[in-house]
């Protein structure tokens, strides 16, 4: 290279320090790169693809908490409690094994196994709290309730006596030797179950339970969701039950299966049904919403904020929504994420990043906290600072 354009050389090396190098391939071409230009710039490309590894990174990590135990006894529920306060919500984690639960009371920096010797060797179904001290735990035939956080349990109700002597007598029981299923409760007296697909309501706090059959339901129903004094119970369908009305047909294509389905209704007009299409092809949709109280149900893809689908009909197991915009859906080892009411939905990134595995139960808080539950470790996802 001759003096003059090495010269031309050097001043472009300069400029380039301060103008980026586009100025190193404007004033000298011939050392521009041989390697083809990057693709165009376009609409085709600035879209981000439908894949979970194709998500920018966001500023969230997944924090363990606690290495709970075997994780082939599966975790049936967890929850939080107190929101918006305290800052540091109560939170509860029950097995399906039975005989304990995992209480917090630091917001998850550390969580206390608690006994419930009553409850030993009967696998807990479900459990609800409506405050930082007041809850319900369910097995197949009993109701226990706490007014101290779960510190103690008192039993409420025996829908099979003969299995505890001396426990309080239910009302004569036509779904005798079925179990409990589901239970929710909306206030401090108010609770739903249901046993054997019929719906049992009670009014004084869960020591005594009425029964009805859900009409019209073609299959037994095995979810419940309540809002107030609305109740719907899925099965065949979702049937929504009127205070003073009664039942309604049933609504939806599709039917509730007890290990792979979901109900939750975020208020008395809005819902969502993870089910099984019925009548439907492979890989169709099995997400559901409503926004008429459950008169109609629409399919509802996940979609990201570019329009493209995530996932298609088979994979979620798991749901649950903290408020009308914040949800979260567990389909093996992938976390999706809405904040906007579940119009899109994105791909929660971390949870590969952290080795987290299959999911088995979870707990959003809001847009960028809440805690899962994967291979007998609790794990609190917190935004980075």
């Amino acid at each position: 290279m001759s003096a003059p354009r090495l010269f031309t050389a050097l001043m472009a090396v300069a400029l380039a320090a301060t103008a980026g190098c586009d100025a190193l391939e404007l004033l000298v071409p011939e050392l521009k790169s041989s390697r083809p230009s990057p693709r165009p710039s376009s609409p085709r490309y600035s879209q981000p693809l439908a894949s979970p590894e194709a998500f920018a990174f966001q500023p969230r990590q997944w924090v363990p908490q606690v290495l709970i135990g075997d994780e082939r006894l599966g975790y049936q529920s967890l929850m939080f409690t107190g929101l918006p306060a305290p800052a540091a919500p109560i939170g509860f984690l029950t097995g399906s094994g039975g005989g304990w639960l995992y209480r917090t009371q630091d917001g998850g920096a550390s969580w206390t196994r608690v006994a419930i010797a009553a409850t030993t060797d009967r696998p807990h179904v479900a459990m609800r709290f409506i405050d930082a001290n007041t809850g319900w735990l369910a097995t197949a035939t009993q109701v226990f309730g706490t007014s101290n956080s779960g510190g103690t349990w008192e039993l409420l109700s025996d829908f099979e006596p003969a299995s505890l002597p001396g426990a309080p007598q239910p009302s004569p029981d036509p779904a005798h030797g079925r179990p409990i299923t589901a239970m929710t409760f909306t206030s401090a007296t108010t609770g739903f179950l249901l046993k054997g697909g019929r719906l049992f309501r009670t009014r004084d706090g869960g020591r005594t339970w009425a029964g009805e059959e859900i009409a019209g339901q073609p299959e037994p129903a095995t979810m419940i969701a309540a809002v107030g004094d609305d109740v719907w119970a899925g099965g065949g369908g979702v049937s929504h039950h009127l205070p003073g009305q009664g039942w309604a047909a049933p609504t939806g294509k599709f039917r509730f299966d007890a290990a792979q389905s979901a109900l939750a209704f975020v208020s008395a007009t809005e819902g969502w049904a993870l089910a099984q299409p019925i009548d439907a092809p492979f890989g169709a949709v099995p997400l559901f919403r409503t926004t008429d109280g459950g008169d109609s149900w629409t399919p509802h893809p996940l979609k990201d904020a570019a329009g493209e689908k995530l996932i298609g009909g088979d994979g979620p197991t798991v749901m649950a929504f903290s408020d009308q915009r914040t949800g979260w859906i567990a389909a093996g080892t992938t976390l999706f994420r809405t904040t906007d009411g579940g119009a899109t939905w994105a791909v929660e990134r971390s949870t590969k990043r952290a080795g987290i595995g299959q999911i088995q139960a979870l707990a959003p808080l809001g847009p960028d906290a809440g805690w899962v539950v994967s291979n007998g470790m609790i794990y609190r996802l917190t935004e980075l600072r």
